[in-house]
């Protein structure tokens, strides 16, 4: 009941059961974005259409420096893969989103 309005963002692996989970319990004005910050668009555990900010951008160059970025220690240069499952303020989840940018 405390939910109502706001975005929620779920940041387990993109999977369809945390997803099935959030839009069954909250309520249908609460925006809900799932995201998969770990393993980006390749990596394993997603059974979901995602985007990521690369794929939004038109991609160019984005991918391939970023990749030159990564290392297994840090998340520098790994995209942000998301689901938007429910989005009706689309301001306030783009705003969100730009921090990843």
């Amino acid at each position: 009941e405390g939910l109502p309005g706001k975005l929620i963002v779920e940041v387990c692996p993109l999977s369809a059961h945390p997803k099935a989970v959030l839009t069954r319990s909250l309520p249908p004005d609460a925006d809900i974005i799932c995201s998969h910050p770990m393993f980006g668009p390749t990596g394993r555990g997603s059974d979901s259409d995602s985007s990521s900010l690369d794929d939004e951008a038109g991609g160019g160059a984005g991918p391939a420096s970023s990749k030159e970025l990564y290392t297994p220690e840090s998340w520098d240069g790994q995209p942000f893969v998301y689901d938007r499952v429910r989005v009706a303020d689309t301001k306030r989840a783009d705003s969100f989103l730009r921090i990843f940018e």
